[in-house]
């Protein structure tokens, strides 16, 4: 089963939380925020994807992109609910930080499909998508552990970033990495 975002693929390198996102964006630069942002269900919501995500990353890894996808999702619908106890909608944490997703997720969907690498392109996306700093793994569970930690606020957004540019370096690999050859003994 494979599952496409076809119309988004292009633009977005991870549209569901891109769209979130944008939407958590718009109502905290508007006057109007509405109470269920603050509910425990969301809390619990975002909880829930996290498991999924994990799941789904184990199950189907070649989708890989997606399971991102929902524990970036999963991420940010925790950061609203959790954070909102430390912060309030009107600051710049809340306010700044879902612009940023949006941006960075315009400009990394922009380089996700450029496919023009020259061989020491080749040599360095690989070196780089072997170390541990751009280990998605790594970098989901550092995003965990900066949800909790409040009080260094810019932890967040490096290490969601972090995870997005290992992902970014997923896909270029996955493109680099040339199809195994099949001999033809007949």
């Amino acid at each position: 089963m494979t599952f496409k975002f076809p119309a988004y693929e292009k633009i977005v390198l991870f549209p569901l939380f891109t769209i979130v996102s944008t939407y958590l964006a718009s109502l905290f630069w508007s006057d109007f925020i509405p109470s269920f942002i603050t509910d425990q269900w969301v809390l619990y919501t975002g909880i829930a994807l996290t498991i999924m995500a994990f799941l789904f990353a184990v199950l189907y890894r070649r989708h890989y992109r997606y399971s991102i996808d929902l524990f970036l999702t999963a991420s940010l619908l925790i950061w609203v609910v959790y954070w909102q106890k430390e912060y309030t909608f009107q600051a710049p944490v809340f306010r700044s930080f879902t612009v940023y997703f949006v941006l960075i997720n315009l400009v990394f969907g922009r380089f996700a499909h450029h496919e023009v690498f020259a061989e020491d392109q080749h040599i360095l996306l690989n070196f780089l998508n072997r170390q541990t700093l751009f280990n998605a793994w790594l970098m989901a569970l550092c995003v965990l552990i900066s949800l909790h930690l409040q009080a260094w606020y810019m932890l967040y957004p490096v290490f969601a970033s972090m995870l997005m540019i290992s992902t970014l370096l997923m896909i270029w690999t996955d493109k680099i990495i040339p199809p195994p050859h099949h001999s033809d003994k007949t």
